[in-house]
Protein backbone atom coordinates (compact mmCIF):
# COMPACT_ATOMS: atom_id res chain seq x y z
CA UNK A 1 0.00 0.00 0.00
CA UNK A 2 2.52 3.02 1.02
CA UNK A 3 3.88 2.37 -2.97
CA UNK A 4 0.52 3.47 -3.86
CA UNK A 5 0.67 6.63 -2.12
CA UNK A 6 4.04 6.91 -3.27
CA UNK A 7 3.30 6.93 -6.75
CA UNK A 8 -0.11 8.99 -5.68
CA UNK A 9 2.00 11.64 -4.73
CA UNK A 10 4.72 11.51 -7.70
CA UNK A 11 1.50 12.17 -9.52
CA UNK A 12 0.43 14.35 -7.72
CA UNK A 13 3.95 16.54 -7.97
CA UNK A 14 3.74 16.33 -12.04
CA UNK A 15 -0.24 17.05 -12.48
CA UNK A 16 -1.47 19.95 -14.03
CA UNK A 17 -4.97 21.24 -12.25
CA UNK A 18 -7.10 20.66 -15.77
CA UNK A 19 -9.20 18.35 -16.63
CA UNK A 20 -6.69 15.25 -17.62
CA UNK A 21 -6.67 11.92 -17.20
CA UNK A 22 -4.28 9.78 -15.49
CA UNK A 23 -3.29 6.41 -14.99
CA UNK A 24 -1.91 4.35 -12.37
CA UNK A 25 -0.71 0.78 -13.43
CA UNK A 26 0.50 -2.25 -11.10
CA UNK A 27 1.12 -5.20 -12.96
CA UNK A 28 -2.29 -6.28 -15.21
CA UNK A 29 -4.52 -3.73 -12.95
CA UNK A 30 -4.85 -0.40 -14.66
CA UNK A 31 -6.59 2.69 -12.16
CA UNK A 32 -7.93 5.55 -14.38
CA UNK A 33 -8.65 8.27 -12.86
CA UNK A 34 -8.97 12.48 -13.75
CA UNK A 35 -7.83 15.28 -11.64
CA UNK A 36 -10.40 18.41 -12.05
CA UNK A 37 -11.04 21.38 -10.40
CA UNK A 38 -7.95 20.07 -8.32
CA UNK A 39 -10.24 16.68 -7.18
CA UNK A 40 -9.15 13.47 -7.73
CA UNK A 41 -12.17 11.13 -9.36
CA UNK A 42 -11.55 7.48 -10.41
CA UNK A 43 -12.60 6.67 -14.01
CA UNK A 44 -12.52 3.01 -14.10
CA UNK A 45 -10.42 0.38 -13.32
CA UNK A 46 -9.05 -2.34 -16.16
CA UNK A 47 -7.95 -5.76 -15.55
CA UNK A 48 -5.40 -6.51 -18.48
CA UNK A 49 -5.43 -10.35 -18.30
CA UNK A 50 -8.58 -10.17 -18.76
CA UNK A 51 -9.51 -7.07 -20.60
CA UNK A 52 -12.58 -6.52 -18.53
CA UNK A 53 -12.93 -2.96 -17.64
CA UNK A 54 -15.23 -1.62 -14.67
CA UNK A 55 -16.15 2.03 -14.86
CA UNK A 56 -17.10 3.40 -11.48
CA UNK A 57 -18.41 6.92 -10.31
CA UNK A 58 -18.52 7.22 -6.70
CA UNK A 59 -16.58 8.96 -3.65
CA UNK A 60 -12.63 8.14 -3.76
CA UNK A 61 -13.14 7.90 0.55
CA UNK A 62 -14.62 8.81 3.07
CA UNK A 63 -13.66 9.76 6.62
CA UNK A 64 -15.67 9.50 10.05
CA UNK A 65 -14.20 11.73 12.47
CA UNK A 66 -15.00 11.40 16.08
CA UNK A 67 -17.96 14.24 15.94
CA UNK A 68 -19.73 12.06 13.17
CA UNK A 69 -18.63 14.58 10.56
CA UNK A 70 -18.03 12.85 7.24
CA UNK A 71 -15.27 14.15 5.02
CA UNK A 72 -15.44 13.01 1.04
CA UNK A 73 -12.54 13.76 -1.57
CA UNK A 74 -14.55 16.78 -2.39
CA UNK A 75 -13.96 18.18 0.72
CA UNK A 76 -10.45 18.42 -0.12
CA UNK A 77 -8.58 20.13 -3.26
CA UNK A 78 -5.35 19.13 -4.84
CA UNK A 79 -2.11 21.41 -4.25
CA UNK A 80 -0.21 20.91 -7.44
CA UNK A 81 3.28 21.96 -8.31
CA UNK A 82 4.08 21.88 -11.71
CA UNK A 83 7.25 21.56 -13.03
CA UNK A 84 8.87 19.40 -16.63
CA UNK A 85 11.75 17.21 -16.88
CA UNK A 86 14.15 16.86 -19.17
CA UNK A 87 12.28 13.98 -22.05
CA UNK A 88 9.19 14.41 -20.40
CA UNK A 89 7.02 12.81 -22.56
CA UNK A 90 3.02 13.37 -23.04
CA UNK A 91 0.45 10.87 -24.66
CA UNK A 92 -1.35 13.08 -27.61
CA UNK A 93 -4.67 12.03 -25.51
CA UNK A 94 -3.08 14.17 -22.88
CA UNK A 95 -3.20 11.21 -20.71
CA UNK A 96 0.00 10.15 -18.38
CA UNK A 97 1.13 7.01 -17.41
CA UNK A 98 3.14 6.35 -14.40
CA UNK A 99 5.78 3.58 -14.37
CA UNK A 100 4.99 0.06 -12.92
CA UNK A 101 6.51 -0.03 -9.46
Amino acid sequence: MPRFFLALLALCLGAIVQAETYELRNGDLIRRFELKDGRFRTLGWTDKATGRTLDVDSDEFAIRLSDGTVLTADDYEAKVVVYKTRGEAMRSSGSRTLPDI
